[in-house]
Formats: C-alpha cells, sequence, structure tokens
C-alpha cells in the first residue's frame, strides 16, 4: 500500500508538468524536475492538497555553479 502512495505521487508530480519525476533509493522519497518555478509552485499546492496529511513537502531551487560563484 505504501509504495502504491509513492507511484501515486510520481504519477501525480508527471501530471503536473514535471520534466521528470523519480522514487529516490528505496522509494523512501520521490522528486520531480521543473522548468518554470510557477510550475513547481501550482503542483507544490496540488500535491499539498492530495497526498497524505503526515508526508513532508519541499519546494527547492537550483542553481548552477555560474549562478552560486556570481
Amino acid at each position: 500500500e505504501e509504495r502504491q502512495l509513492f507511484e501515486t505521487a510520481r504519477e501525480r508530480l508527471h501530471e503536473s508538468g514535471a520534466l521528470k519525476a523519480l522514487l529516490c533509493g528505496s522509494g523512501s522519497a520521490v522528486f520531480g524536475l521543473y522548468e518554470k518555478e510557477s510550475t513547481q509552485q501550482a503542483a507544490f499546492s496540488c500535491l499539498r492538497d492530495t497526498l497524505p496529511a503526515d508526508w513532508k513537502l519541499f519546494a527547492c531551487t537550483s542553481f548552477g555553479r555560474t549562478e552560486k560563484d556570481g
């Protein structure tokens, strides 16, 4: 049943516009990669409303080396 929840979360990430949605390791984490922050924020809101309340959700931003060093 728990594995199905992770699969459902991965499917929701894809449906919400993620370029990639993957399970991490043994399936203890699910993550999606988004090109636009606006798409990521919309997906975050949707997931927060559809996943179990005890799941922790994080919206993160990545940056390239030049952005970090600049």
